[in-house]
């Protein structure tokens, strides 16, 4: 069985992660913090940010790769 077959809505699933994780940041106002909590590298978070800050929520979802 493949990742996708045991997790079908693990783009949803990353989606929340990334909105959790920006909150929490916002919330404990820590970066280092939410993603210590969060098992998220702050680099990823500083690139989650700035995605959602030009897109929204449709910049959060996972990019396809070719």
């Amino acid at each position: 069985m493949n990742n996708t077959q045991l997790r079908p809505n693990s783009g949803r699933t990353s989606v929340t992660k990334r909105i959790k994780v920006l909150n929490l940041a916002e919330k404990l106002e820590s970066v280092s913090q939410a993603c210590k909590l969060m098992s998220v590298s702050r680099t990823q978070f500083y690139e989650y940010r700035k995605r959602f800050e030009i897109s929204g929520i449709e910049g959060l979802k996972p990019i396809k790769k070719v």
